[in-house]
């Protein structure tokens, strides 16, 4: 890319006009999860994307071919380009923090894919930089934002199963090398990070933060596949007392697949009844609500336009 500044590809005819001019966001990363976060940004009218890079030069262009957008030619390009607002971190999960801390440097705002860092420390010292900085800082999961979990924290508001007492939460997410192009990404992160966030992200918002943990790790499976060998646990069964004294117990693993067994989902368990989600991941699963006085119902979602970078970034 030049010097000069990107033509911010801008939304298709009949989109939505937004109430502020759009903000301008860069790509960095253009693996597996990439072309999902490019068409979500694509479709909102608060949004413009000027660029994408990755340091993978023929995934770079199969991308920029595919999405018919523009490449930046480095990382430094992205970081010198004024029109950049907003970078979208989307590359290997073990460099997550690395890019993170690269674009805050530089004064960009930065979401980034989860984990936002390996490790609570380095998360926390970039947590604190874009603070001093007066910069946003934000990381997936953002699924606590769609319909479904927002219909659950509705009805649990509503104190119609009551208090809450306890929660079970299991991301059972199958065998990585069985359909993932580069399991060993996945691997090198482990379950808790990878996938145990979705659960944790939802439970925080309503119950708020963990107060107390105590957790059993195990390798199931190491060897999984010429190519992809485990260094480390693929197991993690935890118990965590939150803010408000909810009791969640969370299973997590590399092992189980949740969509055969129906272990995917999250049970609130309170003094008058419990209320089911279907799927910690998906952001329009299904709700259903089963109390003392009445048979089990479902709940119905509205369906709803929520960004995350709808009156954060501006």
């Amino acid at each position: 890319m030049s010097g000069s500044a990107p033509d911010l590809q801008r939304k298709p005819p009949g989109a939505a006009a937004a109430l502020q001019p759009p903000v301008p966001v860069a790509v960095v990363g253009c693996g597996d999860v990439a072309g999902h976060y490019y068409q979500a940004l694509a479709a909102l009218p608060e949004v413009a994307i000027a660029g994408v890079f990755d340091q993978d030069q023929r995934r770079l262009e199969t991308f920029v071919e595919r999405h018919r957008t523009t490449p930046f030619e480095s990382l430094d390009a992205v970081m010198a380009h004024n029109d950049v607002v907003v970078v979208i971190n989307l590359v290997s999960a073990t460099r997550h923090a690395g890019v993170t801390k690269v674009a805050l440097e530089h004064g960009k705002h930065v979401y980034s894919e989860k984990p936002l860092a390996s490790t609570y420390a380095a998360a926390a010292d970039l947590a604190g930089f874009a603070r001093r900085r007066s910069l946003k800082l934000g990381a997936a999961p953002a699924t606590w934002l769609g319909p479904s979990p927002a219909a659950v924290r509705a009805t649990l508001s509503s104190g119609e199963v009551g208090p809450i007492r306890v929660v079970y939460a299991h991301a059972d997410h199958g065998r990585p090398d069985r359909w993932h192009p580069r399991p060993e990404e996945i691997f090198a992160v482990g379950p808790i990070l990878d996938v145990g966030v979705y659960a944790l992200a939802l439970l925080t918002v309503i119950h708020g933060p963990v107060r107390r943990v105590s957790a059993v790790g195990a390798r199931l499976l190491t060897k999984r596949s010429p190519q992809a060998t485990l260094d480390r646990d693929d197991f993690t069964a935890a118990s965590l007392n939150l803010h408000d004294g909810t009791l969640v117990l969370l299973t997590c693993n590399f092992y189980v697949d949740g969509t055969r067994t129906g272990q995917q989902g999250i049970e609130f368990d309170g003094d008058h009844g419990s209320l089911f989600l279907s799927s910690w991941a998906a952001t329009n699963a299904s709700v259903s609500i089963v109390t003392e006085n009445g048979p089990p119902r479902s709940i119905v979602a509205t369906i709803r336009h929520t960004s995350v970078l709808t009156g954060v970034w501006a």
